[in-house]
């Protein structure tokens, strides 16, 4: 059962924007297809114009105005509204200072306390400490305005150590339940870093840094699992989904080469419905552990 459905959710949220753009002036054809491309639905723009425009809807007249005088309003169900207030509760949600409205009263579908994770370690990061959310904050405040941090992280000896970094991403490992910061040739774990403060230095990316990562190719027999279920399973790594033939699915995915051993045990946990193409380290890694697993037998 699916609470949003993404394609209607999109065309909606598109059509709402248009018509409450136009309870303020008129909106030109080229305004409707930008405002589709902004929300990521460049190949169907023109459908959207013509849709619009049609005899059927008129929701937008020729000379760019609509019959509509107040501004649409999405509504949200009742399963929706209880789904999302089961989002707030978990504790990373803190951490993006966003807030959902209209949630005053409304019962979750589900806390924290139903659910159990399993397979992941247990000393995940500290989520409702304020100086981690404040670290957190700032991290991803820098990110998105490319510039650059100074940190002073705890070493694992316990030492504080300066680091200069140009942050280029943000990394979730949900196995070990911890966000680490990428940039500059460097890895620093977000519980790890004691204050964090933008900085006007400049910087640049370095060449080092493009080393730090791998690309794993394996096939995908989706008879055997499905391929939502896999993407889901690998959602934190970038990743490009071709579909080769039949049931088989051919799947890239780009991480960092410190995670060869937890992407090899993901891997693992799939069974005979993924093949490993390359590379060859995270064929032998299986090999070797199935070998392993053999002599226990």
């Amino acid at each position: 059962m699916k609470v949003f459905n993404v394609a209607y959710n999109a065309y909606f949220g598109l059509v709402a924007h248009i018509l409450r753009f136009t309870t303020m002036r008129r909106v030109t054809v080229e305004e409707i297809r930008q405002f589709a491309v902004t929300r990521g639905l460049t190949e169907n723009r023109e459908e959207i114009v013509a849709a619009l425009q049609s005899e059927y809807n008129k929701l937008v007249r020729e000379d760019g105005s609509s019959p509509i005088r107040k501004k649409p309003v999405l509504a949200l169900t009742t399963f929706q509204k209880r789904w999302l207030k089961s989002v707030t509760a978990d504790p990373r949600f803190k951490l993006f200072d966003e807030e959902i409205p209209d949630l005053d009263g409304v019962k979750p579908l589900f806390t924290p306390d139903n659910y159990k994770v399993l397979d992941r370690f247990s000393d995940g990061d500290p989520y409702d400490k304020e100086r981690y959310i404040n670290n957190f904050r700032t991290v991803r405040q820098a990110l998105h305005d490319h510039t650059t941090l100074d940190l002073s992280v705890r070493t694992r000896s316990g030492h504080r150590r300066s680091v200069l970094m140009l942050p280029s991403a943000i990394e979730y490992s949900e196995k070990d339940d911890k966000f680490r910061v990428v940039g500059s040739g460097q890895i620093v774990n977000m519980k790890n870093i004691i204050t964090a403060e933008r900085s006007q230095k400049k910087i640049s990316h370095s060449s080092d840094e493009q080393e730090k990562y791998m690309e794993v190719i394996f096939e995908l027999d989706t008879s055997l699992r499905s391929i939502d279920e896999t993407l889901h399973h690998f959602s934190h790594f970038a990743k490009e989904v071709t579909k080769d033939k039949g049931d088989i699915y051919r799947i890239k995915l780009i991480c960092l080469a410190d995670d060869e051993t937890e992407v090899l045990i993901r891997i693992l946990s799939f069974g005979p419905a993924i093949k490993v193409l390359s590379p060859t380290s995270i064929r032998d890694g299986i090999k070797s552990r199935i070998r392993k697993q053999m002599t226990l037998l």
